[in-house]
């Protein structure tokens, strides 16, 4: 029995008032009549079907991929050739270290990549990632012709010279510059 006096304190306070009355009367009565009132939702639109009739043969199925006859003019300028490695690199992201002359193999040029190697380059190879080829390797300077980009007038080709790096290793990458031709 006197084990389970202890328990009788615990008993008592359980029943006793604990002054939260008024709060829970506010909170009963507090949200009365305040219900939200939102507007109908309006009529959904009915879909009305549209048939693509092509009356006339020479109008263009709009669901099938096509090329633009400026698109078509772009491909046959760039010439089909095995990929080179200076291919996979943007020209400002490449330098011109040294220029080699030589009576047997005319002038050259080597190029530095991104990734370190060092490519021996001449008039004709290919470089960059727009289709550039090289037309002129001078003492200080590669001149590179690149095909229009998709979208420009067709007609138009980039000159691109990337000139020889004189920093002896720096980052900085300002020796490419653009001219239309």
């Amino acid at each position: 029995m006197k084990r389970l006096l202890w328990l009788l304190p615990l008993l008592l306070a359980g029943c006793m008032d604990d002054g939260l009355e008024d709060l829970r009367d506010f909170v009963r009565t507090s949200d009365a009549g305040m219900r939200g009132k939102a507007p109908p939702a309006p009529e959904p639109k009915t879909y009305e079907k549209f048939t693509y009739l092509n009356l006339n043969a020479e109008l263009p199925d709009p669901f099938r991929i096509r090329k633009s006859k400026k698109d078509n003019q772009i491909d046959a300028r760039v010439e089909k050739h095995n990929k080179e490695p200076l291919e996979n690199f943007p020209l400002e992201a490449l330098k011109m270290v040294a220029y080699l002359e030589n009576k047997k193999n005319g002038a050259n040029a080597i190029i530095r990549a991104p990734d370190g190697h060092l490519h021996k380059v001449k008039v004709g190879n290919y470089i960059g990632m727009n289709n550039g080829r090289i037309t002129e390797v001078e003492s200080g300077k590669i001149t590179i012709k690149e095909p229009p980009i998709e979208g420009e007038d067709a007609t138009t080709n980039h000159m691109n010279v990337l000139q020889l790096d004189d920093s002896g290793g720096s980052d900085r990458n300002d020796q490419v510059y653009r001219q239309a031709q």
